[in-house]
């Protein structure tokens, strides 16, 4: 996650989550929740902590969805 803190963070945790699993919106959404309790962003001009919290949650599960559609498609062409 990038822009929730001072610097890049790598979130195991997360990465426990949809490890070895098929990312479905429930996993998703279980991504998101836990986002919203393990980041401590800071309000500024340009954001408030809780927008943050709540864009990283859409945001990851964008890019979780995208990976996971990328990845099979690629799969599915090796065949």
């Amino acid at each position: 996650m990038m822009g929730v803190g001072e610097t890049q963070l790598r979130l195991e945790e997360i990465e426990g989550i949809i490890e070895g699993t098929d990312v479905s919106e429930p996993v998703l959404d279980t991504v998101a929740d836990r986002l919203a309790g393990i980041l401590t962003p800071n309000t500024d001009i340009h954001a408030s902590a809780d927008y943050r919290r709540h864009l990283s949650g859409v945001l990851a599960k964008r890019a979780l969805r995208a990976a996971w559609s990328r990845a099979n498609h690629e799969r599915l062409q090796a065949r």
